[in-house]
């Protein structure tokens, strides 16, 4: 399995398979119909034009798709949702979330009165990862993982290599937000996203914890796939949003070049970065190894990028901006397993770069 915690994870890929054009969106294409992608979608909108392309693989089982499910990417749409709250004076960044969770949910982290709801939007809460426990992984190769809150949190394995203040990526930090931000509100999670991102006009953006959104495939490698459209992989605020390329685009500028979203304050605190050490990412060209809340950083040269990749069973995202420039810079599929998941953050996302 190449995807963990819903993050996808990948130490140096490289592309086995070039096709043969020297051309970087001609490569794109021959790239998807070599390794039998089912759908691709690119946006790439620069200061001197825009770039996009939705493949489809020609098989006649193949549907049309534009809303992808974005697995981890939705960290940074929920971390948007928290900290409005927190500008409405509902939340505080530096409240400990013993005020809003029962110590008695999560016996296993002693520390459990000095986090705080920072520490959990930028994983360095020492709460380990419930999609890592080996009960989940198993029911979610069933195709139908735990679906409540406190299923997930029974899920939260011991383990004494998490420490306060430590990055340590993990689901559970995300799912304990959303229980305090249902706590807080008095009303759903699903409903409170959904509501916000109909509000700013971005209606291809929602939260579907049902996970039965559209078709989708896995492979573990070239020689077969399998349709897992079925599948109920039931995240919630850690990976359950779905979203078209053009909303995420229009989502990273309004947050980031024309500020209409968070304040000043909040975007501070946003790309305060924790440094990921270890556990930097590495996507063939690309290394992120920075975190904010619910963000993350990579640089190419002496330009950054600040966004979030995304990775489930079903679906892949990668999702970032140049602040300075505007340059948004989206891939989406809903192809996963190793195979696919190969194909996508290390080939593909390769030369997509190359259009930058």
């Amino acid at each position: 399995m190449c995807t963990f915690a819903l993050l996808t994870s990948l130490s140096a890929c490289h592309d086995d398979n070039p096709a043969i054009s020297g051309d970087p969106k001609e490569r794109i294409v021959a790239l998807a119909r070599e390794n039998n992608l089912p759908t691709l979608t690119v946006l790439i909108q620069k200061d001197t034009g825009t770039y996009a392309l939705h493949y489809k693989n020609p098989h006649a089982d193949i549907q049309e798709i534009e809303t992808y499910g974005i697995g981890s990417t939705t960290k940074f749409l929920s971390a948007i949702v928290i900290l409005k709250y927190v500008e409405q004076n509902y939340l505080r960044l530096d409240d400990p979330i013993n005020h809003y969770i029962a110590e008695k949910d999560l016996t296993t982290i002693s520390w459990f009165s000095a986090i705080t709801l920072r520490h959990l939007l930028n994983h360095t809460s020492g709460i380990p990862d419930y999609t890592q426990n080996p009960a989940w992984l198993e029911s979610a190769f069933n195709g139908n993982a735990p679906a409540t809150t406190p299923e997930k949190i029974a899920l939260i394995p011991s383990d004494n290599n998490y420490a306060l203040g430590q990055f340590r990526y993990s689901n559970s930090n995300y799912i304990l937000l959303q229980q305090i931000l249902e706590q807080v509100s008095g009303q759903s999670a699903q409903k409170i996203f959904n509501d916000f991102y109909t509000s700013i006009g971005l209606r291809d953006i929602t939260l579907d914890t049902g996970d039965v959104y559209g078709q989708a495939f896995y492979a573990e490698n070239a020689l077969s796939s399998r349709n897992v459209s079925t599948w109920q992989e039931h995240y919630g605020y850690d990976g359950a949003a779905y979203a078209s390329a053009d909303d995420l685009a229009t989502l990273l500028k309004k947050v980031f070049v024309e500020k209409t979203i968070l304040q000043e304050e909040s975007l501070t605190a946003m790309t305060t970065w924790t440094t990921m050490g270890d556990r930097s990412l590495r996507y063939g060209e690309v290394t992120i190894d920075r975190y904010g809340l619910g963000l993350t950083q990579f640089q190419l040269g002496d330009r950054i990028f600040i966004g979030h990749p995304g990775g489930t069973l079903k679906y892949q995202s990668f999702a970032f901006i140049e602040p300075a420039t505007g340059t948004t810079f989206i891939l989406l599929t809903n192809g996963a397993g190793p195979y696919y998941t190969k194909a996508f953050f290390s080939s593909i996302l390769n030369e997509a770069i190359k259009i930058l």
